[in-house]
Order: C-alpha cells, then sequence, then structure tokens
C-alpha cells in the first residue's frame, strides 16, 4: 500500500458514518494555538449525535502507532484547555488498518484517562478507501504488579529435593520466558518437626476407596518436610499466547478453544492455565492447584505451614529493597485484591495517586459486585474532598461464595470469618468515623430447588463447581438477591460520648438505629431455618472440605 495517512485521513472524513451512525464531520486538521505545547492540526474533529466532540487520531506506520498515544494526551488538554471543555464532553477515536504496536499502549491509556476512548482497525482497499471498521478491545493492564490469583503448590519429603527443585524452576520458567514470579518456600511450624501431610491426599485415598469399594487405606499419609508455593505476574492475553506459540506444539488447539470464549477473565484463565501446564514440570513428591484463601486460610492457619524463605525472580528481585517480603505474602494472599476476594490498603485521601489505586483495587475486587462497587466508590470519592491529611484504611474481604457462604458460616459456628463484610476507618479532628458494609435480609422465605432452578440449571455440579478453583462464584450477586439478602453501606461516627449511625441510600447518609453488621445474617438462619439446612445437608453431601463429591 504506496497510500499515507493523509489518504486515510481524507477518505474517512468523506465516510465518517462508518465509524458510527449520526456522526457528523466538523474539520479534518483542525488547528489548536502552539502554545498550549500541542501539535498545530488534530487529524479529524467531529460531533456526535449527542454533540459532543469527537477527536479522531489516524495512525498508519508502525513508529506512528507507537507515537499515537502521546499526541492523543496532547490533544485531549489542548482542546480541553483551547475550547473549555470538560472531560466527559470529549470523545477520542483512535483508528489505524495495523494494531500491532498501538494495542499496549492504547489499552493502558483507556484504563487510566477518564476520557471515553475507543479504537477502530481500519480495513483498507489497495487505494485507502475504508470499507469496513471493526471495534477494538482494550486489554485487561497488569503493567502495574498484579499477582496472578491461580498458584501451584508442590510437597517434599526433604531439604534437598526441595532444593533442587528451586533450581529446577528457575531453569523451566526461564525456558518458558517467565521472568517475575515468587517461590514460597513453606517449612513446618513449630510442633510440627516430623512433617505436615496434605488433607488432599487423604481425601483422594478416601475417595478412590469409595470408587472401588475397597477397604480404608491403613497406610500412613506422608509426611512433608517442605513446600513450594509459586505465584507470578499476570500477562495480559498477547504475552501469554505468545509464550505459548513459542513454546508449545498444541497452542493452535488452545487459541482456538480461545476464540469461542467472550468473557475476558475467562480467556486470561485459559491462557494462564495453559502456559502453567506447558511441559516439563518441577518435579515434587506431591502437587496440589492453588489460590489465594489456600495459602492464608488453610496452609498458614490450619495446615501448620510457615513461610521460611522466599525467592523472589525479575521485578519482584529488582525492587527487593522496596517491596518488603510481609507485603509479598499478603499480596500473594489477595490482600491487594488479586483473589477477587480480599482488599487491604491504607492511603492518603488527599492524595489523588492513591485514590485512584484505591479505586482500582476496590473495583478489581468487586468485579461482580455492582452494588458494593458503587457505594465504596462513592464513599472514597466523598471522604477525598475533606481538607486533611489524615490516613484512611480501608479492609475489604468479599469471598463471592454464594450458597457455600451460609454452609460455612453455620459448619464453623463463626460467620465472622466467611461473610462478606468491609470497614473504612478514618479521623477527622477530634471525631473517629467508620463505614462498613454487610449483608441486609429482606425476610425473603427461599428454598434449595427455587435458587438451582433459577441460577444453576437445576444442576448439583453447575453449584459446585467454583468449588474448584477456591469457591468464587460469580453468580453470588444475584443469588444473594434472590434469597433476599442485599449488599449495604453503613456509617458510625463517633465524637466523644456522642454516637450517631447512619445508613447509605439514593439521597445520601440518612439517620438510623444501631446495627450490628451479623444482625440479619442471624436472623436469615433463625426465620428461615429450613433453607439453611438444606444448604448444610447438600455441601455435607457434595463436599469434605477439599474434593467434590457427586
Amino acid at each position: 500500500m504506496s497510500f499515507n495517512e493523509a489518504t486515510i485521513r481524507d477518505n474517512l472524513a468523506n465516510n465518517i458514518s462508518i465509524l458510527e451512525n449520526g456522526i457528523v464531520l466538523d474539520k479534518k486538521e483542525k488547528f489548536i494555538p502552539n502554545s498550549l505545547g500541542t501539535r498545530s492540526f488534530i487529524d479529524i474533529v467531529a460531533h456526535d449525535k449527542n454533540g459532543k466532540i469527537v477527536l479522531i487520531e489516524v495512525k498508519k506506520t508502525k513508529q506512528a502507532e507507537r507515537e499515537a498515544i502521546h499526541e492523543v494526551l496532547k490533544y485531549i488538554e489542548g482542546v480541553k484547555q483551547h475550547l473549555r471543555l470538560k472531560e466527559d464532553e470529549i470523545r477520542v477515536f483512535v483508528v489505524s488498518p495495523s494494531w500491532e504496536e498501538l494495542i499496549i499502549p492504547f489499552s493502558s491509556f483507556v484504563e487510566r484517562t477518564t476520557c471515553h476512548v475507543e479504537g477502530f482497525k481500519l480495513h483498507l482497499t489497495a487505494t485507502g478507501e475504508v470499507t469496513k471498521v471493526e471495534l477494538i478491545q482494550p486489554l485487561k493492564m497488569f503493567g502495574d504488579r498484579f499477582i496472578a490469583p491461580w498458584h501451584e503448590l508442590r510437597y517434599y519429603l526433604d531439604e534437598t529435593r526441595c532444593e533442587d527443585a528451586v533450581k529446577k524452576f528457575e531453569i523451566l520458567c526461564a525456558e518458558k520466558g517467565l521472568e517475575n514470579y515468587v517461590l514460597l518456600e513453606l517449612h513446618p511450624s513449630d510442633g510440627h518437626e516430623a512433617g505436615l501431610s496434605s488433607p488432599k491426599q487423604g481425601t483422594m485415598r478416601k475417595t478412590i476407596g469409595m470408587m472401588y469399594s475397597s477397604e480404608p487405606c491403613d497406610v500412613p499419609l506422608p509426611l512433608y518436610k517442605r513446600a513450594l508455593y509459586f505465584a507470578m505476574q499476570q500477562l495480559n492475553e498477547p504475552e501469554y499466547i505468545d509464550i505459548l506459540e513459542k513454546k508449545s506444539e498444541d497452542a493452535a488447539d488452545t487459541l482456538e478453544f480461545l476464540d469461542e470464549m467472550t468473557d475476558a477473565e475467562e480467556r486470561i484463565f485459559t491462557l494462564h492455565e495453559a502456559v502453567c501446564e506447558l511441559s516439563p514440570h518441577a518435579p515434587s513428591d506431591f502437587f496440589e492447584i492453588a489460590y489465594p484463601a489456600k495459602l492464608t486460610s488453610r496452609l498458614l492457619m490450619d495446615d501448620g505451614w510457615i513461610v521460611g524463605r522466599i525467592y523472589r525472580y525479575g521485578a519482584f528481585k529488582r525492587n527487593i529493597g522496596i517491596l518488603s517480603d510481609d507485603q509479598i505474602v499478603k499480596e500473594i494472599g489477595g490482600g491487594e485484591g488479586s483473589s477477587y476476594q480480599r482488599y487491604l490498603k491504607k492511603f492518603s485521601p488527599s492524595s489523588k495517586t492513591q485514590v485512584a489505586e484505591v479505586l482500582n483495587g476496590v473495583e478489581r475486587c468487586l468485579s461482580d459486585n455492582p452494588a458494593w462497587r458503587k457505594q465504596i466508590a462513592e464513599v472514597i470519592r466523598e471522604i477525598a474532598t475533606v481538607r486533611d491529611s489524615n490516613e484512611a484504611e480501608i479492609s475489604l474481604f468479599h469471598p463471592s461464595t454464594a450458597l457455600l457462604t451460609f454452609y460455612l458460616a453455620a459448619k464453623e459456628n463463626s460467620p465472622q470469618q466467611y461473610v462478606p463484610n468491609y470497614h473504612l476507618i478514618r479521623k477527622v479532628g477530634s471525631k473517629d468515623i467508620l463505614i462498613y458494609g454487610c449483608l441486609v435480609w429482606d425476610g425473603s422465605i427461599s428454598t434449595l430447588r427455587s435458587v438451582m432452578q433459577k441460577h444453576y440449571n437445576n444442576s448439583a455440579s453447575e453449584i459446585l463447581n467454583p468449588l474448584l478453583w477456591g469457591g468464587y462464584d460469580s453468580l453470588d450477586n444475584k443469588v444473594m438477591r434472590t434469597i433476599g439478602f442485599r449488599y449495604k453501606t453503613f456509617r458510625v461516627d463517633v465524637d466523644g460520648k456522642e454516637i450517631n449511625h447512619f445508613s447509605l441510600t439514593e439521597e445520601g447518609w440518612e439517620p438510623m438505629e444501631p446495627l450490628h453488621p451479623l444482625e440479619n445474617f442471624y436472623k436469615f438462619f433463625n426465620e428461615n431455618a429450613i433453607f439453611a439446612r438444606e444448604i448444610y445437608n447438600f455441601y455435607s453431601e457434595h463436599w469434605d472440605g477439599n474434593m467434590v463429591i457427586l
């Protein structure tokens, strides 16, 4: 193709409605004064059917692709100042026939800007006529540190085998092209010097015995002296695909399967799993899949393991003076939202950067909970307007385990460990402010059958499937609404002896009577006891805490 960007620009301007119905051309090469620090001309300026200005940046060459976002940033600031427009009055279209060099910076820009930005791939004739446009879906970017929530756990009978496995891990990860990852070397805690067994291994023995109607195996479970817990930086789709295409003969099958998926999280999980399954694997005496809650709630609490040593690689090693070992363990355990179930953060409400980071973390953790996502964002933006330098702290626990929540709370007799909740604490002058979230029940009476029919195709396996990856159920919010629960937000102001309670409504904060965060949960167990018993019996029959039994 011998034509240049100007040819594409002119042809697109003559057929501008191909981008969007109702869009009207204003001018090609719109002039913006140089004194504002912008380039003199914007490729195409138009208006949409709602009267908003549309800035269109046309790119053709790879060098131009790399420079595109830099130009867009200048345009936005220049137009805002020159025309005195607000960001929500500006739309930006980036158009190009090639997106190889553009997709990463474009995706990063989309995540970080508050402007409306869209990308379009142009299909051109040999003379540069635009025949078709394809909307570009930005990648979910993880340029910042974000540890993937899918982990691996390997057990070892002695220290030497563990040391050898670490060396093998380093070789294999280098061969796969994995640079940024962490290995936690787990040791038995005091009192378990002889070693620790794997509860899952015991369950597997029991299940196999049941399948073949054999007597329970009386051979003691192996006692492991070491374990390695593997977690890595989450990659984006092109990075995963690049590794698969270079290292796997079966990459075509994975990518063909990927084409059938529309859910972004499912696509990333599939690619991550495919990369981790590339042969060969690091040796071990027993292997388990793992996830954040398994590390924090089972291994480091119930099973008796402690973190003895941390091996860092790539960026995790380079920032050793900034990122502490404790912070790494916290993030692997989902403390920064990587588990989509837990988020913990201290921040300064007066810092725009820190507020933006917290908002991103909350949004990531609550991707399937629009109610709390909206409420917490509203609360954070509200406190960011208060002029004080006091630090705030947010602690968010959102297991998203739907019906499993009630089983775990009843089984362990400690609902506070399993019930969704959050709190945000700060001090303003002499006043201590506690903002918290909990489930509120409206008294609806439900049955297990009705919930199964509405949300799980009347299938026990569909309810149990989330247990295979730690219990996270994307239907949690819908299931909770069906059985009468709502995710709500409340506030308590303490100023000396004066205590006031408020509820967050559509009209803002309204006074209310005191409410215990677990009050509605206990009420549900007492007044909907039949349904609660159905849930308990169902999980007792099909799950022993480690293995699903259908």
